[in-house]
């Protein structure tokens, strides 16, 4: 079977087909060149927005929540610490010329200056450019430990005259134009004041050392209340009698020894016949004629001349004071156990806090005491560290990182007052490799 076209059907054909071979002869050039912007925009990718643009854009409550929930956790203390540790660095800058900074060390009454051995390793890590000298002028003659009648420096001289003869120490081991920060354990903390007070302006004009700063460890600014003891030696007996089964508890014959702690050289008097001692401490020529040599323990009393001498000078002394003070009870020194239980050893520490003088102690001074409490200060900063006590025996030896002179805690806040006279600190941010 046979189609044919007509002639209308071609006249159409032949009109249309101009206008469709210029289109796709359009469309084909634009695919090959690619010059058509419209083209273009649809085949590439769509573009990445900016990570500016997104933190900027408001963000949905929930993001909200999440983000002030991490405000909160991060101003917490340690958690504030560690991010800012992490995120920042501390550069030291130093306020004074690190060839003239000097630290003294004045030790305690009837101790020797290497009880500092422990502190001066780390200071000279920490201040490898400073002279560091722990005075020797005091020190107790270990030769003639056990002598009943050798009474060392630290206790037959008077605070002020101990204070002269660190004067002159000082004049000799430091050299001139220093500055120096004073470190005192004890008693050492009202000879350095002394020397600040009767001295400082001295030293200055003579040689130019100048006293930046004064740091005290265990002194007792309102005097020691065991100095009076020797008063009423009985009332001490009486009390540790009280408690006498705890005590042997915890170590055969530890009544004695603590008796001891608290009398030292004089314990066998006191304890044996306290009524005569008593008597001959208050009205004997004889033994007043012996407490002329004993000046340096007898300013130690809370009644005595020294100590109101220290009450009224305080608030003028003019250099800043960081005054550490040591705690310590049973409770942390004794582990409990089957014969020692926590009721035992918290009777004897309310027994025992009547006998120092204070609620809290370190085992020879209240901290009341330790802090100047009660006193009129000025620049006068202070500063609590628990389970550290006085000296290296408690009635019997302790560990050797107990006594405030070689606890890490107590060295570490010597270290950052120090660090805060001599240097000055900037936080700056780290960049972004540091953090990493």
């Amino acid at each position: 079977m046979r189609y044919s076209i007509g002639s209308r059907t071609l006249l159409f054909i032949y009109k249309y087909s101009f206008i469709f071979a210029f289109f796709i002869s359009v469309g084909c050039r634009g695919l090959r060149s690619c010059k058509n912007p419209i083209m273009e925009r649809s085949l590439q990718r769509p573009p990445q927005r900016p990570r500016q643009r997104l933190l900027q854009r408001p963000l949905p409550k929930e993001k909200n929540k999440q983000r002030e929930g991490y405000k909160r956790k991060i101003n917490s203390l340690n958690d504030f610490e560690s991010f800012r540790e992490k995120n920042t660095k501390i550069i030291q800058t130093a306020k004074v010329k690190e060839d003239t900074q000097a630290i003294v060390l004045l030790h305690g009454l009837s101790r020797i200056s290497y009880d500092f051995e422990t502190m001066k390793a780390v200071l000279r890590q920490k201040f490898p450019h400073a002279t560091i000298v722990a005075l020797k002028s005091v020190n107790k003659d270990l030769n003639k430990k056990g002598n009943v009648w050798y009474s060392p420096p630290s206790v037959m001289l008077s605070i002020k005259k101990q204070a002269e003869l660190a004067y002159e120490e000082i004049k000799t081991l430091i050299g001139r134009d220093k500055h120096v920060v004073l470190v005192g354990h004890s008693q050492g903390g009202l000879r350095a004041f002394t020397l600040i007070k009767e001295y400082g302006a001295v030293l200055k004009r003579e040689v130019g050392i100048t006293i930046d700063q004064l740091i005290t460890i265990g002194t007792p600014w309102k005097g020691a209340p065991v100095m009076d003891h020797f008063k009423n030696p009985k009332w001490v007996t009486e009390k540790l009698d009280q408690e006498k089964n705890i005590l042997e508890k915890i170590q055969k014959g530890y009544r004695r020894d603590l008796f001891k702690h608290i009398f030292k050289n004089y314990a066998g008097i006191a304890e044996k016949m306290p009524s005569l001692a008593k008597y001959l401490y208050n009205h004997t020529n004889g033994f007043k004629r012996r407490k002329k040599h004993m000046s340096g323990a007898d300013d130690l009393s809370p009644s005595s001349d020294f100590i109101r001498y220290v009450a009224s000078g305080i608030k003028e002394l003019g250099v800043p004071v960081t005054a550490i003070a040591g705690v310590l009870n049973f409770s942390e020194f004794f582990p409990l156990s089957s014969s020692v239980t926590a009721e035992d050893l918290l009777k004897l520490n309310h027994t025992y806090a009547e006998l120092i003088g204070g609620t809290e102690h370190d085992m020879l001074l209240p901290v009341d005491t330790q802090l100047a409490e009660g006193l009129d200060k000025k620049d006068f900063e202070c500063i609590k560290i628990y389970e550290s006590c006085h000296g290296n025996k408690v009635g019997i030896p302790v560990k050797k990182d107990i006594p405030e002179c070689n606890n890490e805690q107590v060295i570490q806040k010597v270290v950052a007052c120090i660090e805060k006279t001599f240097y000055s600190t900037t936080e700056i941010e780290k960049d972004i490799t540091e953090r990493e």
